[in-house]
């Protein structure tokens, strides 16, 4: 499910879909693969990317403030990619990405 280039480890499964963002103390992705979901947790403030903006999201703060991360519901999950420093990069259909630097407070 996962290759290790030098740096990182990257997701490889066929047509991931993104079925849905749950939103608590931690926006949860759940992703729909072949051998049934797949959850990722963004407990550290994360950055959302798209065609006309840049927007800074904290998981702790305000849940209505989260609202952009809404947008990659049903769409295809292009990559994920685990950098050995803690960092996450997650890229969407549609050029929708999420980049969580690494945080001392919680786990890579």
């Amino acid at each position: 499910m996962f290759t290790e280039p030098a740096d990182q480890w990257r997701l490889s499964v066929s047509d991931p879909v993104v079925t849905r963002v749950l939103i608590d103390w931690a926006p949860t992705l759940q992703v729909a693969i072949p051998d049934g979901l797949l959850e990722i947790k963004v407990e550290a403030p994360f950055v959302v990317s798209a065609e006309s903006a840049t927007l800074e999201l904290e998981p702790a703060g305000d849940p209505q403030l989260l609202g952009p991360a809404l947008a990659v519901v049903r769409k295809r999950l292009h990559s994920v990619s685990a950098f050995k420093n803690g960092r996450l990069d997650l890229v969407f259909e549609g050029g929708v990405v999420w980049r969580v630097d690494p945080s001392p407070l919680f786990e890579a």
